[in-house]
């Protein structure tokens, strides 16, 4: 009996800083049947690497990377290969960190003190093509935005 094709699991590539962090990151990627972790780095440098090595679909990744800015590396990243997907996940939640990423070609912003599920919700977005901000990141960009409409 011929085997049933499988179907194509989208590749990410994770890049943080913190090894715990990478791990639970994988442990939460790698439950989906649709989704599967093809490296993860630690540094801007090595994700450049990894980036040409494992062909990922979606860069998930960092703000804080030590010595690197996870919003200049979505820059180049984005420059260099436009029709890979960045999310950005970060520890800050100030919305002008948001707004950064998402002008360094970033296609989405996801907090680290999010559930396992929205972060799920995000990959997904930003990998069908929509941008993703989570209700509270958005409101307050919104609020941003009016803000300097009305000083501007």
């Amino acid at each position: 009996m011929p085997s049933r094709p499988t179907k194509l699991q989208t590749r990410v590539l994770i890049v943080d800083d913190h090894p715990t962090m990478r791990e639970g990151l994988i442990r939460v990627i790698e439950r989906e049947a649709d989704l599967r972790v093809c490296g993860e780095a630690d540094s801007a440098p090595q994700a450049a690497q990894m980036i040409k090595s494992t062909k990922p679909d979606l860069v998930l990744l960092d703000i804080s990377l030590g010595k690197h800015n996870g919003i200049e590396l979505t820059a180049e990243i984005v420059s260099r290969c436009p029709r890979l997907m960045v999310l950005m996940h970060s520890m800050h939640e100030d919305p002008v960190y948001a707004q950064r990423s998402l002008r360094a070609g970033a296609k989405g912003y996801v907090a680290k003190s999010e559930p396992p599920e929205n972060l799920l919700k995000a990959i997904r977005a930003v990998l069908q093509g929509e941008i993703y901000l989570n209700e509270t990141i958005a409101k307050q960009l919104y609020d941003l935005r009016e803000t300097s409409l009305r000083t501007g």
